[in-house]
């Protein structure tokens, strides 16, 4: 995976998943101190739960960036103007992509039509982390969907004849 400035927002993200991951894990491994249960157990459910969360947070986010690099691969190789056919691994990749990022380019919308119409703003500023996160997330959709674009004018295009065509009358 080449590092190119047109993904900054998908690199983002995945710091963002990975950063999540691995507070996931801190908590797993350090839970608060609290005072064993009165049966005297070792192990609270509150530390078997805390795993279960990032083993669940880790499996999404495995998903979520081997999707990420599929779609940067196949934006690549859609750039370069090769045909890419619809395989399993690409169909789940934009499938993926479609239920992580169409729910935050819906929610930005509405926000600007929101704005726009009445001018409440319902984008917070306090948490200058998840704003940017949510910012880069419509790129992924903009990202598949150019993909799209440049694959249906590939597979619509013209091509030339391979053989000339006749344009006297036969005897």
């Amino acid at each position: 995976m080449r590092f190119s400035i047109k993904y900054l927002p998908v690199y983002a993200i995945m710091a963002d998943l990975l950063f999540t991951v691995g507070l996931n894990i801190k908590e797993a491994l350090l839970p608060d101190s609290k005072p064993l249960p009165g049966d005297g157990l070792p192990i609270a459910p509150e530390f078997a739960f805390g795993w279960i969360q990032v083993a669940v947070n880790g499996g999404m986010t495995c998903v979520l960036l081997w999707a990420m690099i599929m779609l940067m691969r196949m934006d690549r190789y859609s750039a370069a103007g090769e045909r890419l056919l619809m395989t399993m691994p690409r169909t789940l990749t934009a499938l993926v992509v479609l239920a992580f990022s169409l729910p935050s380019a819906w929610l930005w919308i509405w926000s600007a039509w929101v704005f726009f119409n009445t001018g409440q703003v319902l984008v917070s500023f306090h948490s200058w982390h998840y704003l940017l996160v949510a910012a880069c997330l419509p790129y992924l959709l903009w990202l598949l969907l150019r993909i799209w674009w440049r694959q249906h004018r590939l597979h619509h295009r013209k091509e030339e004849a391979q053989f000339s065509v006749q344009t006297e009358p036969l005897e």
